[in-house]
């Protein structure tokens, strides 16, 4: 289902190539996701240098961070590493870096507008919330024609262009 919707999936090319997938998982398998995120007190979550935000790693380089629950591996093999070369293939790029991460963010968290890292390739988001309550804080997509070599930009370097709202069972 979800190679199939990440392919079927228009390419949007302003303000540069990206899709947008809904239902992007079945319904069923969605709920089954939810349920098998690691709980908030699991020690595998590493807290980041930015407050309010905390890393699950499954996967960096090929390799399984941690001995990972089943469902986690399971979906590493069968489904993302899968994605992955879809998503080479949709958007005609190869790349040698991969990794796979759950990002849990908390009341306060706030990231300031910025470039991706010049390696990343490409950078997917499975939006996991159980409800629509925060769909004004998904993700940004902005515009900008100048910006240091650090990713760090001005707010007048920049114009908005949409927001995917942060709603259940989305992709970016």
């Amino acid at each position: 289902h979800v190679l199939m919707a990440v392919t079927a999936a228009k390419v949007e090319s302003y303000p540069w190539d990206h899709i947008v997938v809904q239902n992007v998982w079945p319904k069923d398998f969605y709920e089954v996701l939810l349920d098998n995120t690691p709980a908030d007190d699991d020690p595998k979550w590493e807290q980041l240098r930015k407050a309010h935000r905390k890393l699950y790693w499954i996967e960096k380089d090929g390799v399984l961070r941690h001995p990972l629950p089943g469902f986690w591996e399971t979906l590493h093999y069968e489904v993302l590493v899968s994605l992955r070369s879809a998503l080479e293939h949709k958007f005609a790029v190869r790349g040698s870096y991969s990794g796979s991460e759950l990002l849990s963010d908390w009341p306060g968290y706030h990231i300031r507008v910025h470039t991706d890292t010049p390696d990343k390739l490409i950078t997917g988001l499975f939006y996991l919330p159980e409800d629509d309550l925060f769909a004004k804080h998904g993700t940004s997509l902005y515009l900008s024609d100048r910006g240091d070599p650090t990713g760090k930009l001005t707010p007048e370097a920049v114009a908005w262009i949409k927001t995917t709202p942060y709603v259940p069972n989305t992709a970016l």
